[in-house]
C-alpha cells in the first residue's frame, strides 16, 4: 500500500509538474518538486523496510525494542516532513504560496504530531528491558505496569490517533465493544496462588473480540484520565486502570467487565509498559498461554499504530501533491 500511494504521488507527473517549462520560475519549481518527490520515494522505501522490522517481533522481543523500532519509523516520517518544509521555504514557492501554503502547513503539522507521538512511545519503553512475553515460569505473580510509562504510552498513541483523524484517516475503532461478562480477568492480576483458568479465558475472549482499531480507540479514550493513582482491578474504569492495577483478584468492575476493547487495551498497555506482568499458574494459566495473550495484545496495537501512521503520511503527501499540481498548473496558464 505504501509503495502504491508513493507511485501515485510520483506518477501523476513523473517528469515533473505538467507545464513546468512555461516560465523560468516554473521550471525551477518543477525541479524542486521533482527532487522533493524523489526524497519522498527514498524515505518510503526505507519506511517499508522498517515496517517489516516492527511487524516481525516475536516472543524474544523486548518492550524497549518495540519502542526503538517505532522510533526509527518516526525518523522516516521526519524526513518526509523536512522535505515539505524545504519545499515551502524555497523562494520559488512564492508562485503558489497564497493557495498552497495552508495545505502544506497542515501536512507539516500533522507529520510533526506523528513524530512527537512516536517519540513519546519510544520514551515510555526506553527503560523496559523485559520482554513483551514477560512470563518466565508457571509461578509468576502479577506486577503492575509503571504508571509513568503507561501515561506516556497513552499520550503518544493518542497523538498519533488524533493526527490521523485530523486529515480524515479514521480507523473506525469502537472503544466500547461489548463482550460476555469477563470479570474473571481479575484472576490474572494477583499472586500465582490465586490464578484461575477462567482468567486466561476472559483475556482471550476480549482479544478475540477487539480489533487493533478498537484497542487504539479505547486507549485514546483515557488520554485525560492518566493522573489517577493505581488501584485494584475491582475498581478499574478504563484501560489505564487495568494496565496499572495492583495485586488483587476480586472480580473486575462493572465498568470494564463487558468491554472487550477496554480489557484488550489494558492488556496491551500492561504488555508494552515497563514492569507490567500478568500472573501465571501451571495448568490454569501457564506462562505460554499468558505470553500468547500479551503478544497478541501488543501485536494488534502496534500493527494498528503502524497502519495509522502509514495511511496518514500517504494522505498528507497526496493532499500536497494535488494542491501543487492544481495551483501550479493554474499559475503557468495565467502567464
Amino acid at each position: 500500500m505504501v509503495m502504491m500511494v508513493v507511485m501515485m504521488v510520483m506518477g501523476c507527473n513523473s517528469g515533473g509538474v505538467k507545464g513546468g517549462g512555461g516560465s523560468e520560475g516554473g521550471s525551477d519549481l518543477s525541479g524542486i518538486i521533482s527532487s522533493a518527490r524523489k526524497e519522498f520515494l527514498d524515505a518510503f522505501l526505507s519506511f517499508g523496510e522498517l515496517l517489516k522490522d516492527v511487524l516481525g517481533f516475536n516472543l524474544d522481543t523486548t518492550k524497549k525494542e518495540v519502542g526503538e523500532h517505532l522510533g526509527n519509523v518516526g525518523e522516516a516520517v521526519n524526513v518526509v516532513k523536512g522535505k515539505l518544509e524545504s519545499l515551502k521555504s524555497n523562494v520559488q514557492f512564492n508562485l503558489i504560496k497564497d493557495k498552497a501554503d495552508g495545505i502544506i502547513t497542515k501536512a507539516i503539522d500533522t507529520l510533526k504530531k506523528i513524530v512527537d507521538g512516536v517519540s513519546k512511545i519510544k520514551g515510555a519503553t526506553g527503560g523496559a528491558n523485559d520482554k513483551i512475553a514477560s512470563a518466565t515460569a508457571d509461578n509468576n505473580d502479577a506486577v503492575p505496569a509503571d504508571t509513568v510509562s503507561v501515561k506516556s504510552l497513552v499520550e503518544g498513541i493518542s497523538i498519533i490517533y488524533e493526527a490521523a483523524k485530523e486529515v480524515k484517516v479514521d480507523s473506525k475503532g469502537n472503544a466500547d465493544k461489548t463482550i460476555a461478562d469477563s470479570k474473571e480477568i481479575a484472576k490474572l492480576f494477583n499472586v500465582t496462588g490465586n490464578v484461575a483458568a477462567t482468567g486466561l479465558k476472559a483475556a482471550n475472549v476480549a482479544l478475540n473480540a477487539a480489533s487493533g482499531a478498537d484497542i487504539l480507540a479505547a486507549i485514546e479514550a483515557v488520554k485525560a484520565g492518566t493522573s489517577k493513582p493505581a488501584g485494584q482491578i475491582s475498581a478499574a474504569k478504563d484501560a489505564y486502570d487495568i494496565a496499572v492495577a495492583t495485586k488483587n483478584d476480586t472480580d473486575a468492575s462493572v465498568d470494564v467487565r463487558e468491554k472487550g476493547s477496554v480489557i484488550a487495551a489494558g492488556l496491551a498497555l500492561r504488555g508494552m509498559a515497563k514492569d507490567g506482568k500478568l500472573a501465571t499458574k501451571a495448568t490454569d494459566a501457564p506462562h505460554e498461554g499468558i505470553n500468547a495473550v500479551l503478544s497478541r495484545a501488543v501485536s494488534k496495537t502496534v500493527n494498528e499504530i503502524m497502519f495509522n501512521i502509514r495511511r496518514t503520511v500517504d494522505k498528507c503527501l497526496k493532499d500536497v501533491n494535488d494542491c501543487i499540481e492544481e495551483n501550479f498548473n493554474s499559475e503557468v496558464k495565467s502567464k
